[in-house]
């Protein structure tokens, strides 16, 4: 996304754009044949369902000027007597029909129960967990959080052909973080979120650059990171566009850690590294 126009708001909520570089390693292996995803077609309402009425605090609430008037879909209503690997998978087929359609700026897949956030490593293996059957059952078979090169820069998710920014939010991360997500009692306490934006949502801001004006003026993205650092939600601005994607997806737990430090969500087993770009 390093000439990409405009994120439609929560990609400035984390760091407003991403460098994706158009798929060329994901293209560059064999064709392979489609995967075939259970639930293909898509039999409940994606822009009126519960992940969205859940996820509604993080929209009201947000600092980012994009929020509330941001379109968003939704993945298929949890069902609490499966696990959260087929919960995702259900949601395939909703994600599906966002990647072909224009004008959706997201689609938020729910984590629910807190056993999943209750620490950054239970978070990150439920990111990991939910990127991962969507991979499974992508209809491109592009494979996109199984690859070998997940944290490196070239890498960016994928789904039926159309790369997405994926960012995440838990309560755990709590109100001096952007990825808080306002638990409300009753609605949203037991719920954790992924919030995939494809590409044609990024297309209306300037081009992405680390640098920032924070005084007055400037651009949408020096106004959405001021806004951040007025709400005492500040996030780390990578030096450079050039940064991996993946290493932006979770963050650590709480807020406010090293900049330089990221959280492997993409291993078998989390842990904290330091940024590739500090190396």
């Amino acid at each position: 996304f390093r000439h990409s126009k405009t994120p439609m708001w929560l990609l400035c909520c984390v760091l407003v754009g991403a460098v994706l570089c158009a798929g060329l390693l994901a293209a560059a292996g064999a064709k392979k044949e489609g995967h075939d995803i259970p639930w293909r077609s898509v039999t409940y309402e994606p822009w009126n369902c519960e992940a969205l009425r859940r996820f509604e605090p993080v929209r009201k609430h947000s600092a980012c000027i994009f929020a509330r008037r941001a379109r968003l879909w939704g993945g298929r209503d949890v069902d609490p007597a499966l696990s959260l690997r087929e919960n995702a998978t259900r949601s395939a087929a909703g994600l599906q029909r966002l990647a072909t359609s224009t004008g959706i700026d997201g689609f938020v897949v729910e984590i629910r129960g807190e056993e999943h956030f209750g620490d950054e490593i239970a978070f990150a293996t439920a990111v990991r967990t939910v990127l991962q059957a969507l991979s499974d059952a992508d209809p491109s078979a592009a494979d996109a959080a199984r690859v070998s090169y997940v944290d490196r820069r070239g890498w960016f998710f994928q789904f039926a052909g159309v790369p997405f920014f994926v960012t995440t939010f838990a309560p755990t991360y709590g109100p001096t973080s952007s990825r808080y997500s306002y638990p409300e009692p009753g609605l949203n306490e037991d719920s954790a979120f992924v919030l995939l934006q494809p590409e044609h949502s990024f297309l209306r801001l300037p081009h992405d650059t680390p640098r920032t004006n924070w005084l007055v003026g400037g651009t949408v993205r020096d106004r959405v990171r001021r806004a951040f650092l007025a709400k005492g939600q500040p996030y780390p601005i990578p030096p450079t566009t050039r940064y991996p994607p993946a290493e932006h997806i979770v963050r650590p737990f709480p807020a406010g850690g090293p900049d330089d430090e990221v959280l492997a969500w993409w291993l078998p087993t989390p842990k904290r590294l330091s940024s590739r770009l500090a190396s």
